[in-house]
């Protein structure tokens, strides 16, 4: 599943499922689904779920992903870019040229989605695809 085959079509694809596979690339990625037929079942389940992690590089900001020889996100990926688009536009050069400039670097922590919504899932398996619709503005949720 690539969310951006129909959007952005020059962007690398990336497939995407709904549990980890062959390894974990961020924190909180989920690793297992636990079925049962109530709450207590389930429970004692995901008790008996144990997973073995093989530690690997950390990177932890953009400039570390974007630095030569950076662990790559994917094993085909030559570095861990998406997308990369660039735009030529001699007028709007010259403004730019002419513009006061301000450069100042921002560092937001990791947080989750905080939708005023309410959280809803609707998904549909069809045998070959997973289609999900989320009531989330955070994507992939």
């Amino acid at each position: 599943m690539s969310p951006f085959s129909d959007n952005l079509r020059m962007a690398r694809g990336v497939s995407q499922f709904p549990l980890a596979v062959d390894r974990v690339r961020y924190v909180g990625t989920p690793v297992a689904t636990v079925v049962a037929d109530d709450r207590f079942l389930a429970v004692d389940a995901s008790e008996a779920v144990t997973v073995d992690y093989e530690p690997l590089p950390v990177v932890s900001s953009v400039e570390e992903a974007l630095a030569p020889g950076a662990p790559s996100l994917y094993d085909d990926w030559p570095d861990n870019k998406l997308l990369e688009l660039s735009r030529e536009d001699p007028e709007v050069d010259e403004i730019f040229a002419r513009s006061r400039v301000v450069t100042e670097t921002y560092r937001m922590h990791r947080h989750g989605a905080v939708p005023m919504e309410t959280r809803g899932v609707v998904a549909d398996y069809d045998g070959e695809r997973l289609t999900v619709w989320a009531s989330s503005q955070q994507p992939f949720i």
